[in-house]
């Protein structure tokens, strides 16, 4: 913005961007007509505006404010944040996901391999590789994940100790070679093993860490944990019914029925879902606290965010790819362009506004609030932009398999890689929609819809006629945790401003400096509330900027833009 960025802030730039959320702190460069105030409470700078030079507040920030940051400071400022529910959401490194894509690939080359082997010069025999192999995809691909997830869910703690990891694979080890040497199916046999894996270590883990946690209570830690258990397993369970469904229709001569069941059905699964996993971590979680202890939004909540949508979107390209290799017609594409369609309408808000503008003109604007986006709905579209990319690797190296195992690279044949020239194009078209529907959505091509300002005006209102319906608490306090400080605004759980959960809301609007609060409350409130406020410009003159001390706090009602 206008001045050229330090070093220090270029280190300090955020990695990824979309709208409204960022991973990694931020910087700007203040433009000439644009100062900055930092307002203190108890002698301590807490919060941070930016201001235009007709005072209209552009950007606001509450934390610890620290001036002139260097590496040292940054490496020894604790930042530990006390209260668990202002923590901030996990989420995904890009550079990690584009390097372990590759490694995924490969994996699965080798075992759909190996397998294939196996299978044709097996005669009768017990089919101990399939266990095998099973066990070194879950150690080496996913059990890293899972413990860290039931650890979290259960115990309150950030992993399994080294111990209670041993005894998981010992019993998961047990469980997979047996129900896998018995012929059972590999689905069963990963629920089994992920059975035994939350059964095993995790409980045991539990009970040798009781003084540790004493207000911790095993049935609401249990409860929390076999809710995690349900919408990760449970979704899956009726995207498989959805799935077989669509086989159905394609086999009994209805594509184009079958072409608008699977993307919408799958669609509405997955909403419903991230709606069931909001109400589980109230209810379960924040609710209960501290009988439920531990970060668990860090791990164990983004886990099953992106679950819901990870399998939705396996269900999809399972079920396309499947319909094509036994049909080898095109019936697919259209469920293929629906797809894209109703992802970058959901993605972009433009589905929720729908709904959020039709339950408002039916049944009044109280209950429209039922569709406004939440900081879990935020961060699941955020996971959609690595999530989608997970399903490709299997199918890709299936293929790759085939074509080294039966040396046949035609689109014919019982040995043919693709299986067939339909089943082939799908999965291309699949892959490119894929790529499509994130260029669209980052790069804003179908803008984002306006419902944060309509729920925003629809909050304004019920607040004017004296209502309770606002579903935005107002917390006027700059008030936070004891014993630790908390992290900028920007390093909280995504799309924070757009939290529209009661309980949820009330710690993120505190978090993030009360943005929404602050819009029902006249500035001059908030400065006789400020012992004082400094404001801090750039020099007309130079690039250097100096400190002016001019102390303002800006007209009452001034608006604010995001």
């Amino acid at each position: 913005m206008g001045h050229q960025r330090s070093s220090f802030g270029r280190n300090l730039a955020p990695s990824m961007e979309t709208f409204g959320t960022k991973s990694g702190p931020d910087c700007i460069a203040l433009e000439s007509k644009q100062h900055l105030q930092i307002f203190t409470r108890n002698g301590r700078m807490r919060l941070v505006r930016l201001v235009d030079s007709g005072e209209r507040v552009l950007l606001e920030m509450s934390g610890e404010v620290v001036l002139k940051p260097d590496l040292d400071l940054a490496d020894t400022l604790e930042i530990e944040v006390k209260d668990p529910e202002l923590r901030a959401f996990g989420t995904y490194s890009r550079r990690y996901v584009l390097s372990f894509l590759p490694v995924v690939f490969i994996w699965h080359v080798i075992k759909w391999s190996v397998s294939m082997k196996f299978e044709l010069m097996s005669d009768g025999e017990s089919p101990w590789w399939r266990g095998l192999l099973m066990l070194v995809n879950g150690f080496f691909f996913c059990a890293g994940g899972l413990w860290k997830n039931c650890a979290a869910s259960l115990t309150g703690e950030t992993d399994l100790n080294l111990t209670h990891k041993t005894f998981c694979c010992l019993c998961v080890a047990l469980v997979v070679m047996v129900v896998a040497g018995a012929n059972v199916a590999q689905l069963p046999t990963t629920i089994l093993g992920g059975s035994a894996l939350f059964l095993s270590g995790t409980p045991l883990q539990y009970f040798q860490t009781r003084a540790k946690y004493p207000e911790r209570r095993f049935t609401s830690c249990m409860l929390w944990a076999l809710a995690n258990f349900s919408s990760t397993i449970g979704v899956g369970v009726i995207l498989i019914v959805i799935v077989v469904t669509y086989r159905l229709l394609l086999s009994a001569g209805q594509p184009v029925a079958a072409n608008l069941f699977l993307p919408i059905s799958t669609a509405l699964t997955e909403s419903l879902m991230v709606s069931y996993i909001r109400l589980l971590y109230t209810k379960l979680v924040v609710d209960k606290r501290p009988l439920v202890p531990g970060d668990i939004s860090y791990v164990a909540l983004p886990f099953m965010l992106t679950a819901a949508h990870g399998l939705t979107e396996g269900a999809r390209v399972t079920g396309v790819f499947a319909g094509a290799v036994t049909s080898g017609e095109y019936s697919w594409v259209g469920s293929v362009l629906l797809t894209l369609f109703l992802n970058v309408m959901v993605r972009t808000g433009w589905t929720r506004l729908c709904g959020f503008h039709l339950l408002k003109w039916t049944i009044g604007f109280p209950y429209a609030f039922i569709c406004a986006p939440t900081a879990y709905s935020k961060l699941h579209d955020e996971t959609k932009i690595y999530v989608g990319y997970f399903r490709f690797p299997c199918i890709l190296a299936l293929i790759s398999a085939r074509a080294i195992v039966y040396q046949d690279l035609s689109f014919s044949g019982s040995q043919a890689a693709a299986y067939n020239q339909s089943a082939a194009l799908a999965l291309l078209c699949m892959l490119v929609t894929e790529f499509l529907e994130d260029y669209i959505v980052v790069q804003q091509i179908i803008p984002m819809s306006g419902l944060v300002k309509s729920c925003r005006d629809q909050s304004k209102m019920a607040a004017k006629i004296g209502g309770d319906r606002s579903l935005l608490r107002q917390d006027r306090s700059l008030k936070r945790s004891e014993g630790g400080l908390p992290r900028f605004a920007f390093l909280l759980s995504l799309g924070a401003l757009f939290a529209t959960d009661n309980q949820v809301r009330r710690a993120l609007a505190e978090a993030c400096g009360e943005l929404e609060a602050l819009e029902h409350e006249p500035l001059g409130d908030r400065c006789a509330a400020s012992r004082e406020a400094t404001t801090w410009s750039p020099s007309p003159r130079s690039e250097e900027s100096r400190w002016d001390g001019r102390g303002s706090c800006g007209p009452p009602g001034a608006s604010f833009a995001r």
